[in-house]
């Protein structure tokens, strides 16, 4: 005896059936006649919808109510508005897609028995495999078998193993072609060979910057807490004849005391493209300092990590008793090195001070600079390097620039000004990886016979125009699926799924 299932209701419980009536195969040819030619020339074929008849009689016995109940019951499973699956118990390896279909009597005089036929459409014309069958890859190549008599149509599946720009899949046996991504996209760029993080024009106050703040090397005149030097005044910006983009320091008016007192200019500093600050860099600041026996000056040029002076040169005269210059260069805040500047050789009317580091060393570079047409490095110059334990591990986050005079203003030298400040990371040769279409992780789902396509199981617009869906349909016993990705990703699993169909 045949029972049935469908939509996954046993109605065993509900009928007997007795009859089972199904096409032995439901297939139409196109024809097209040729003038009065003998004949017709073949255009295709295809399947037809399906009419499957059950002959059934309700029995009370199996419903254990009477048969208007059973017929409510029975219609409450048939009555769905989509197909659903049909399976029959002498082949419960097969199903079709079907839906109850036709206006149909019964007998109704009976309480106990009658008589019904059911009728099912199956759209497709086709039995499907109730089991799907899955084939994996090892390799590029995936190879699909199939004992199915009608086309089925495969859901692809890729597990990406790394970052990924392009899924291809080629059917060989057809020349079908699906592309999902771009198969030109790179997964990774040159890095840069240098990030710029300050250029800062003097015409105006640089945005983001603050005065009178920041780190101060020597905090306290002659080393005495009860004197502490100070920042105050303000930067005049855009003060040079002949050159707008500079600045120069402006001093309050009165006798500041024992001490030393003046502007300061402070800045953060971004990291580079990869947002690291302990990498090497050049930072350069070009100032004008007219050297006189009666004026002292100090100019404190600091690199800092988290407030503190990484970093610092200073260019100063403490005595109007000569006509002198000093230079001293202090890193992670102590002293390394203080040196008398030849004025005769590096004037400094125009210099260029220059700190460096290279890993764990740090440079100071002191050049004077030629004027002309084009502003440029030449005469004397000198060069100091200190290797310094794990000084290639300290971020750079900020500068400072600090100018200032001792007791008053009439002390500090006329017409100091300076320029060109800029701060430059030097980067290492690398590579930078840049976001794909796929990640590692990632799954793209694609469904040939309904062309949908999922990422991650949503969802996705990722397929090209003109990809080939109507090449994917399987009908050989084996099938060698093809996976193609971007040539420099990792080769993703490939899962490939068939339901295989029946005529």
């Amino acid at each position: 005896m045949i029972s049935f299932k469908f939509n996954d209701y046993d109605f065993s419980k509900l009928v007997v059936v007795e009859t089972l009536s199904m096409p032995f195969l439901s297939k139409e040819a196109t024809l097209t006649p040729v003038g009065r030619a003998d004949g017709s020339l073949f255009n295709y074929s295809r399947h037809l919808a399906n009419k499957i008849e059950l002959g059934c009689h309700l029995v009370s016995d199996l419903s254990r109510t009477n048969v208007a109940h059973t017929r409510d019951a029975i219609l409450a499973q048939l009555d769905t508005d989509a197909p659903a699956r049909l399976v029959f118990s002498n082949d419960p390896s097969r199903y079709f897609s079907a839906i109850f279909d036709g206006d149909q009597t019964y007998e109704a005089r009976y309480a106990n028995f009658t008589d019904i036929t059911l009728t099912f459409t199956g759209p497709d014309g086709l039995a499907h495999a109730v089991t799907p069958k899955t084939f994996t890859s090892p390799t590029d190549t995936t190879v699909v078998k199939n004992v199915g008599t009608a086309k089925a149509w495969p859901v692809l599946e890729a597990q990406m193993q790394s970052d990924n720009g392009f899924v291809g899949f080629i059917n060989p046996n057809t020349g079908g072609v699906l592309q999902f991504g771009k198969l030109e996209e790179v997964d990774k760029i040159p890095a840069p060979s240098s990030d710029k993080a300050i250029a800062f024009s003097m015409e105006t106050k640089p945005a983001g910057a603050t005065e009178n703040t920041g780190f101060m090397q020597y905090a306290y005149n002659l080393n005495d807490t009860s004197t502490p030097n100070k920042f105050d005044g303000a930067m005049v910006y855009g003060n040079l004849n002949g050159d707008k983009n500079s600045a120069s320091p402006g001093f309050i008016a009165q006798d500041w005391g024992a001490c030393w007192l003046g502007p300061s200019l402070h800045a953060d500093i971004v990291g580079n493209y990869d947002d690291d600050q302990t990498g090497s860099f050049n930072f350069s600041n070009r100032y004008r300092i007219p050297t006189v026996t009666t004026r002292m000056f100090r100019i404190e040029t600091t690199l800092e990590s988290a407030g503190y002076g990484v970093m610092t040169c200073i260019l100063r005269s403490s005595t109007i008793k000569k006509n002198d210059a000093w230079m001293d260069m202090n890193v992670n805040g102590r002293q390394v090195k203080s040196v008398s500047i030849n004025l005769k050789k590096l004037p400094l009317d125009f210099c260029e001070l220059e700190m460096q580091r290279r890993g764990d060393t740090a440079t100071f570079i002191l050049n004077t600079v030629k004027s002309g047409t084009t502003l440029q490095i030449g005469g004397m110059s000198v060069k100091y390097s200190f290797s310094i334990e794990d000084f290639g591990q300290v971020p750079i986050d900020a500068m400072t620039v600090w100018f200032s005079g001792y007791r008053s203003v009439d002390y500090f030298p006329m017409g100091v000004f300076w320029s060109n400040c800029s701060f430059t990371w030097i980067n290492a040769a690398a590579d930078i990886d840049i976001p794909n279409t796929f990640s590692a992780g990632d799954v793209l789902t694609v469904d040939t016979g309904t062309h949908s396509v999922m990422l991650n199981g949503a969802p996705s617009s990722l397929f090209t125009i003109g990809n080939q869906w109507d090449k994917f349909g399987i009908t050989e016993p084996e099938t060698d699926i093809q996976t193609v990705v971007s040539d420099w990703a990792t080769q993703p699993v490939t899962i490939i799924t068939l339901e295989e169909a029946f005529d």
